[in-house]
C-alpha cells in the first residue's frame, strides 16, 4: 500500500470475467467496499462509451462524493438511502435524476441490483419561455462596445441562425465552420472532446448575414488575438451571467422562429440534432442531401429580418 493513500475494509470477493474479459466483482454476504483503484477502473470502462471528458469528469466527482458519504460500502442500503435523500435536496430534479442515474448505473455493475427498486422523482412540468426578436435585439446590444464583441456577435449569431446547442458551440473549432458554403459540422469526436447530446455528428448552417459576422470575427481570431478557442466555455459562460439571455436560449429562439415561419419540422429535427428514436419517418425514410437541407433552410430563413 502506498504510503498516505486510505485503506477500506474489503471482503473476500470472488473475480470473474464479464463481456469482453471486463472483469466483475461478485459481492460477499458482509457487504463490498472500495477504494479509488475500483472507481478508477469502473471510469476507465465508461469512457468506452463515448462520453464527453468534462461528463466523465462531472461522473467521477459524483461518485467520489457518493461514495465518501457512505463509507466507501455500496451495500449498506440504510447510508445509500440517507444520501440519496440529502442529494435530492441539494439539485435541481433534472440534476438529481441525471447524478441518481449515474450512482444507479455504478452500483448496477457491482451487482447491487436492490438499487433498482430506487426510482427517480418526475420531471416537473415545463413551460418554454418565448423568446422575441426583441430579446435577441437587446442581447446585441448588450455586448456592443464590449472586449471582443466581435466574437460575441459571432457567437449569438450562429446560435440563433442555426439551433445549436450552447455546449456545441463551446466545442467549436475553426476548421468546423465552412465560411464561404454557410455551413457548420457539429461533430461527436470524444478524443477531441467535442460531443453531442445524442452522440452523432451532423450540419446546420448559417445566413449571409451571420457569414459577415463570422469572416470578421476570424480574421480577429486569427491575427494576433491570442485566443485559444472560439467560443471558450468559462469566458463565454461569465459574460452571459448578466446578460438581458442566456446562451441556451438562442436554439430556442431558432426553434420558435422557425416555426413561426412554418419551417418543416422534419428539417428543423435534423438541424437541431434532436432525437429521431420515436420519429419513423426520420428513422427509416426522410434521408435529405446537403443541398436539399440547405435550399429549405435558405427559403425559411430568407422570410426573415436579419437580426
Amino acid at each position: 500500500m502506498i504510503e498516505g493513500e486510505k485503506s477500506f475494509h474489503r471482503t473476500p470477493q470472488k473475480k470473474t470475467s464479464g463481456p469482453a474479459g471486463i472483469r466483475t466483482l461478485v459481492t460477499g454476504s458482509e457487504g463490498q467496499t472500495f477504494n479509488s483503484v475500483d472507481l478508477n477502473e469502473y471510469m476507465s470502462i465508461l469512457s468506452l462509451s463515448g462520453i464527453s471528458k468534462q461528463w466523465l469528469s462531472t461522473i467521477k466527482s459524483t461518485l467520489e462524493e457518493f461514495l465518501h458519504a457512505i463509507n466507501y460500502d455500496i451495500s449498506n442500503k440504510e447510508q445509500v438511502l440517507h444520501f440519496l435523500s440529502a442529494y435530492q435536496q441539494k439539485y435541481s430534479v433534472s440534476s438529481y435524476r441525471k447524478r441518481l442515474f449515474q450512482i444507479k448505473k455504478f452500483m448496477n455493475h457491482y451487482h447491487q441490483e436492490w438499487v433498482s427498486s430506487i426510482k427517480p422523482p418526475k420531471e416537473p412540468h415545463y413551460q418554454s419561455k418565448y423568446v422575441s426578436d426583441n430579446d435577441v435585439d437587446r442581447l446585441l446590444e448588450y455586448f456592443n462596445g464590449k472586449n471582443q464583441q466581435k466574437r460575441y456577435r459571432a457567437f449569438i449569431k450562429l446560435g440563433i441562425d442555426g439551433g445549436i446547442r450552447a455546449e456545441e458551440l463551446y466545442q467549436l473549432r475553426p476548421e468546423d465552420i465552412d465560411v464561404e458554403n454557410r455551413i457548420v459540422h457539429i461533430n461527436h469526436c470524444p478524443e477531441k472532446n467535442q460531443t453531442t447530446k445524442m452522440k452523432q455528428s451532423r450540419i446546420t448552417f448559417f445566413t449571409e448575414d451571420t457569414k459577415r459576422e463570422v469572416i470578421s470575427y476570424l480574421q480577429e481570431f486569427n491575427n494576433g488575438s491570442g485566443l485559444k478557442r472560439l467560443f471558450e466555455k468559462y469566458g463565454m459562460t461569465d459574460e452571459f451571467r448578466n446578460a438581458p439571455l442566456q446562451a441556451k436560449m438562442l436554439r430556442k429562439y431558432f426553434s420558435q422562429r422557425w416555426t413561426r415561419c412554418n419551417g418543416n419540422t422534419a428539417v428543423k429535427k435534423i438541424l437541431m440534432g434532436h432525437s429521431t428514436r420515436n420519429d419513423v419517418d426520420l428513422q427509416h425514410y426522410n434521408a435529405q442531401s446537403t443541398d436539399d437541407l440547405k435550399t429549405v433552410y435558405d427559403n425559411v430563413m430568407s422570410s426573415q429580418h436579419p437580426r
